[in-house]
């Protein structure tokens, strides 16, 4: 959807992404999944000031010992 290619994304942060409000959304969804350690699926994304409908999974990546050490977040589905 937004046409972007591996390169333009890959080691970015969402705030270098997005626009200052809508990173700090996104990065508010993925900051909450990892102090929970409870997923969430996003279904409203405000991007470029138009709002769009994805299906959002952040889910938390646990180690061994059963902790969460990080996230998966896969690419934006439209749900358009």
């Amino acid at each position: 959807m937004l046409a972007w290619v591996v390169q333009d994304w890959v080691g970015h942060t969402d705030l270098e992404l997005l626009s200052h409000d809508e990173g700090e959304v996104l990065t508010a969804i993925k900051q909450q999944v990892l102090r929970s350690g409870v997923g969430t699926t996003e279904t409203t994304v405000t991007f470029q000031g138009e709002t769009h409908h994805f299906d959002l999974t952040v889910e938390p990546l646990r180690d061994y010992n059963g902790d969460c050490a990080g996230l998966t977040s896969p690419p934006l589905i439209s749900l358009n």
